[in-house]
């Protein structure tokens, strides 16, 4: 048997990667603060989303990403509660 060529080699790791970029989206995580509205709630994340994002400048232009460590200090400086 012959061993497969280096092109279906290289779209086999692509599927793979792809799988598991997709079965990490399930675990995502989200904040709770007991006692708020679910729009005080809303609120507070879309704050910390604006107030953590960065822009990355590219060869291509560029991409705004949200840090995820900012977005973390940002929801617990409002004492909201990490939950998985």
């Amino acid at each position: 048997m012959m061993p497969p060529s280096p092109r279906i080699a290289s779209w086999r790791w692509v599927v793979i990667l792809g799988a598991l970029s997709l079965s990490l989206v399930g675990c995502s995580l989200h904040y709770v603060k007991p006692g708020i509205s679910q729009m005080e709630a809303d609120r507070d994340n879309f704050e910390c989303q604006r107030d953590s994002q960065q822009y990355m400048a590219t060869q291509y232009g560029g991409n705004t990403f949200v840090n995820r460590r900012l977005y973390a200090l940002c929801m617990q400086s409002r004492s909201d509660v990490r939950v998985e």
